[in-house]
Order: structure tokens, then C-alpha cells, then sequence
């Protein structure tokens, strides 16, 4: 199979168009294509799904490594590393349980873009904005489809204890976007009023902000629920001076979120949380619990491994509050 999978990259897909994987449809195909190859060498050989789609994600990448060699190691971009997107659509779409491979298609992908906004502006805009913003369609489907496939690389980064050089060593949830201001993932889906990708990032322990406020306007339901995950992951509120203060307004800063003490957003903060009334122990056990998690690469998957009752686990893990 590695050696059918070798001649077609560098016999068939060498010939195509350098441009021929920009628009999504044409990635689409070639990842049907590769679906059907390996399930008839799998069927052939009697080999398991999963080494099939290992082998043809390592044939991708050896594509895209021989490319780049070729080109005084200096990646030429086009065909030649958005191949690197459908291997990570088939680790994707077969599952595939082998971490380090997973990792090295993450980590090819962040050498030559110096980001992953592809593999997370989908969970955050959905598929048709990001076509509108920047030209590149994501490969999947849906936002909700998008979150998946977002959950499925932060689960194999942290269990690969993966790290990207971004000046300092960054977890995948917090690798900037070149194409956003350099904004972090959760600072994004903050300001935007994105809950169930806020509180995905938040659970692998994504942080909102190192030195500058995060705005989120307090508007509709939407942001009013990005409030609430935010109050389960950090000890407490505190009114804070800011340079840009304006009327229902929140934000986070330095693992505190701050608030205008004039407007309605107090009524959405419990007592025990803005500091008129001291923090509840079950929430401070909390914060220190996920952060010994954090540094030992254990959140969220390390959450069902420790002797709690479920109703705790989800209670640590900000499924619930």
C-alpha cells in the first residue's frame, strides 16, 4: 500500500494544477479517493482501518517532506502543503488513534504558517464566514462539525504533550491567528458570543487573555452564557479599572474578570463570586484541582480518572456549575 500511495503522489498528484486543492470540493475528492484506497487495501491485505489511514496520512507527509527538501527545506505552499489539510481530514474522518501522527501533521502545518487558524476558525465563525473572510472554506461540514474535529486535535495535542514555538511554548488552544490580530482562539469566540467553543477551549485549559483585557459584551443569551463559563473557571470577579470601559461590559484579565459596576452585568455574577462575599471552598477546590491538571497535561482527560462521583467530574471538567 505505502508503495502504490508513494507512485500516485509523485506520478499523478505531481501533474495536477498547483492551486488544485484551494477550493474545498477539489480536497473533498481527493480524500474520497484516498477513503476508497484504503478501504480496498485494508480488504486486501487484511489489515485494520486504522493502519490504513496511518499509512496514508505518512504517505501525505512524506509528500509534503520530499517537497520541501526539494525546495531548499522552504515549504512552496499551494498543492504542496494544502495536501497537509487532507491528511488531517482522514486522521479526522477514520479516527485515527495514533497521536504522534496525528501531531506531526499538526506541527508540519504550524512550521509553514506559524498558526492552526484553519483548524479552528470553523469552530468559531462556521464554514461560510471563514470562506468570506479569508478564501479558504473549511473542510467540514458544520460549526458543531467543526468543534469535533477541534476537540479531536486538542485531545491528541495534550496527550502528546504538544507544544508550538510562538515566542514562548503554547499549548494548541492557545496558538494565535495571524489572520485575527494575532487574537487567541477563546479571545475570539469570547468577543464573538461563541459558548460551546468557549467552553471547549476552556475545558483544555485555554487561557483568554496574558496581559490585555478581552472584551465581551453583555448583549443576548449567547454572551451572558460565554459569562457564565468564564465564572467557572477563574476564583473570582472584581471591579477593575480598564482604559476602554464602557457600559455592559465584561472581560477577563490575568485570570480575573472584571466588570462595570454601573451596569446590568453584576446581576449576572453571584455574590460569592465578585468578592463582596468570600468564594465558595467547592469552587476554589476547583480552580487549583484543573490547574495541577493543567500542568500535568491531565485536563480534561484526566478529570474521569480521579476517585470523584460523576456529578463532581462534570462539576471540574465546566460542564456544570
Amino acid at each position: 500500500m505505502e508503495s502504490f500511495l508513494d507512485c500516485y503522489f509523485d506520478d499523478i498528484f505531481s501533474k495536477l494544477e498547483r492551486d488544485c486543492l484551494l477550493a474545498r470540493y477539489r480536497r473533498r475528492q481527493l480524500v474520497d479517493y484516498l477513503n476508497t484506497l484504503i478501504m480496498g487495501c485494508c480488504r486486501g491485505e487484511g489489515c485494520s482501518v486504522q493502519l490504513g489511514c496511518a499509512r496514508a496520512v505518512m504517505a501525505a507527509l512524506r509528500y509534503h517532506a520530499s517537497c520541501m527538501h526539494n525546495n531548499g527545506e522552504v515549504c512552496m505552499m499551494g498543492k504542496y502543503h494544502n495536501v497537509l489539510y487532507v491528511a488531517a481530514k482522514l486522521c479526522f474522518d477514520w479516527k485515527l488513534e495514533n497521536r504522534s501522527i496525528v501531531c506531526e501533521v499538526l506541527q508540519n502545518m504550524f512550521r509553514c504558517e506559524r498558526t492552526l487558524e484553519r483548524l479552528m476558525i470553523g469552530a468559531i465563525l462556521g464554514p461560510h464566514v471563514t470562506h468570506v473572510l479569508s478564501g479558504w472554506k473549511s473542510d467540514y461540514d458544520s460549526q458543531k462539525q467543526n468543534c469535533l474535529a477541534l476537540e479531536y486535535f486538542l485531545e491528541h495535542a495534550a496527550g502528546e504533550r504538544l507544544l508550538f514555538d510562538c515566542g514562548t511554548p503554547t499549548r494548541l488552544a492557545d496558538v494565535p491567528m495571524s489572520s485575527y490580530c494575532y487574537t487567541t482562539p477563546l479571545r475570539l469566540a469570547l468577543q464573538l458570543g461563541q459558548p460551546d467553543t468557549a467552553l471547549l477551549l476552556l475545558r483544555y485549559g485555554a487561557r483568554a487573555a496574558q496581559n490585555t483585557p478581552v472584551p465581551v459584551v453583555i448583549g443576548n443569551g449567547q454572551e451572558i452564557t460565554c459569562l457564565r463559563y468564564l465564572l467557572r473557571g477563574v476564583p473570582m470577579a472584581a471591579v477593575l479599572p480598564h482604559p476602554q470601559k464602557r457600559k455592559k461590559q465584561v472581560g477577563l484579565w490575568r485570570d480575573i474578570i472584571y466588570y462595570d459596576e454601573d451596569s446590568h452585568v453584576a446581576s449576572f455574577i453571584p455574590e460569592s463570586r465578585r468578592g463582596n462575599q468570600p468564594p465558595q471552598l467547592k469552587h476554589l477546590c476547583r480552580c487549583v484541582l484543573r490547574k495541577t491538571l493543567l500542568e500535568n497535561w491531565q485536563l480534561p482527560g484526566g478529570i474521569a480518572d480521579l476517585p470523584l462521583p460523576v456529578s463532581l467530574q462534570k462539576y471540574l471538567d465546566l460542564v456544570e456549575d
